[in-house]
């Protein structure tokens, strides 16, 4: 079913996103949360030494970076080379899979 699709189904309101996901399979949601948490407890085990470690999205590939993506110490310019200096590794795996942005 693509989004479009999707939406129409949606607005019927006799099932969730989440219910869907349940049919799809029911341990989809657990393994998603699960995925996260380990994120989580790598930028928890970075952020020992590197305080401002977090997760940046740059398209559809996810960085670790040491520090602040959007650091106050640096100039509009010197924006996008602090946050390649501080890219310690990134993923191709998600590349297509990602989508973002304010609702």
């Amino acid at each position: 079913m693509n989004s479009e699709q999707l939406i129409d189904y949606l607005a019927l309101g006799e099932k969730d996103a989440n219910d869907l996901l349940y049919e799809l399979n029911p341990k989809l949601e657990k393994k998603f949360l699960k995925a996260c948490k380990d994120l989580a407890k790598i930028i928890d085990e970075v952020r020992v030494k590197y305080p401002d470690a977090n997760i940046y999205v740059e398209e559809d590939r996810p960085l670790l970076l040491l520090g602040n993506s959007h650091s106050k110490h640096t100039s509009i310019n010197d924006v996008a080379v602090a946050q390649m200096q501080m890219e310690a590794c990134g993923s191709l795996d998600l590349i297509g899979m990602i989508d973002g942005g304010g609702w």
